[in-house]
């Protein structure tokens, strides 16, 4: 629970949600005030009272079309949520959230949040928010998602390169030896993912269940070869980290690529047995 007067980014976070039209009560909760406290924090803070004629309102980022503007869908597809009021990224690395605050033209705010690992270490999570009523429900309703979108994800737009190069940053893993694999909890999204690859490309992939998500694998280093070069055809940002893993495939530098296994499926599997996602079409 935040205090609005503990420093400044807690201010700012006030002033952005009040101006941005989020009820009373949403705010009060978030900062464990009452509503009618929000209205005297809300003069004291010199906002324009609300019903005064004022309507603040942002540009929407997400309008227009573009190879930048469908990395970052596909990066909130898979590491963001949406609920109306605000559409929150989240990521461990500063790069991803640097990179979103300029596309968005800092229309949000930064939060971060440290969390232990199993190791003992702590580690920090980015969070970037955009407070705004019209951005989020007009989200909403473009893409047709939910604020539990976890486990039903199928945003009605149709899926490119930079969409999936979006998603994978997001939730995503890349290996030298083991190739490259994408999660999901939603079966019907991870599905269209693979539908659309092999529209595209003569590859073989499998789709696994473990637990209760959803992994599209691709190994073999015949098809990592067409593959990875095609999802990083576009010059727009992505995740160095995970890009670097991938430079053989990238470059086709026959002498890096012979350094490599011929087929990465050698060591994929968890702790747990994988099962075939049902009706799935993809190969044994």
């Amino acid at each position: 629970m935040a205090k609005i007067n503990e420093n400044q980014e807690s201010i700012e976070k006030f002033i952005q949600m009040y101006d941005n039209g989020i009820p009373n009560k949403e705010i009060g909760d978030y900062f464990g005030i009452k509503p009618n406290t929000v209205c005297y924090w809300a003069k004291k803070l010199g906002c324009k009272m609300r019903g005064s004629g004022r309507k603040n309102k942002y540009h929407n980022p997400f309008e227009h079309k573009s190879p930048e503007r469908d990395y970052w869908l596909g990066y909130l597809f898979a590491d963001g949520h949406i609920q109306r009021g605000v559409i929150d990224l989240y990521s461990v690395d500063l790069e991803v959230i640097e990179a979103y605050k300029n596309f968005v033209q800092g229309i949000g705010t930064m939060t971060t949040e440290n969390y232990t690992v199993n190791s003992g270490e702590i580690h920090t999570i980015y969070k970037y928010h955009i407070y705004s009523v019209d951005i989020s429900e007009w989200f909403m309703t473009e893409f047709n998602i939910s604020s539990t979108k976890h486990h039903n994800l199928d945003p009605s737009i149709d899926i490119n390169w930079d969409i999936i190069k979006g998603y994978f940053d997001g939730d995503g893993s890349a290996h030298k030896v083991r190739g490259f694999t994408l999660n999901s909890s939603s079966k019907i999204w991870i599905n269209r993912i693979w539908d659309f690859i092999k529209e595209e490309l003569d590859i073989e992939a499998k789709i696994n269940q473990y637990l209760e998500c959803y992994k599209l694998c691709i190994w073999s280093k015949e098809d990592l070869v067409k593959f990875i070069p095609k999802l990083y055809q576009n010059n727009t940002f992505c995740l160095e980290r995970k890009k670097i893993k991938f430079e053989p495939f990238i470059s086709n530098d026959n002498r890096k690529l012979g350094e490599l296994r011929e087929d990465c499926d050698v060591n994929p599997q968890p702790s747990q047995p994988l099962t075939k996602l049902e009706g799935s079409e993809t190969n044994d």
